[in-house]
């Protein structure tokens, strides 16, 4: 994947969770990029895996849930994981098991 399509691949995700602002400060300077490395390995951020048994899980729930596509896989997810709430402006996740929380 060469640089440029990889950069447009990776922006559009963290479009939707950070500022304008903060992807600007993020993206400009090599050093930006690693203090917000730094500060999500510092975090209770935990990155789990997509594995064959988190897919299958989530199949197993699937008419359980009014969610879709990767909606439904964070959700299911978080509740494997055990996750008090989950984090997001996405209101298809308002009424469900877990609650959620507005950054």
């Amino acid at each position: 994947m060469g640089n440029e399509v990889y950069s447009t691949w990776l922006m559009k995700p963290c479009q939707k969770l950070l500022s304008k602002e903060a992807i600007r400060r993020i993206t400009k300077s090599r050093e930006g990029a690693w203090r917000a490395m730094r500060s999500l390995q510092n975090s209770n951020l935990e990155i789990v895996s997509l594995t064959n048994g988190l897919i299958f899980g989530a199949l197993k729930m699937s008419g359980k849930y009014d969610l879709k596509g990767f909606d439904f896989i964070h959700y299911v997810t978080a509740l494997l994981r055990g996750c008090s709430a989950i984090v997001s402006y996405d209101n298809h996740f308002d009424n469900l098991e877990i609650s959620r929380v507005e950054p």
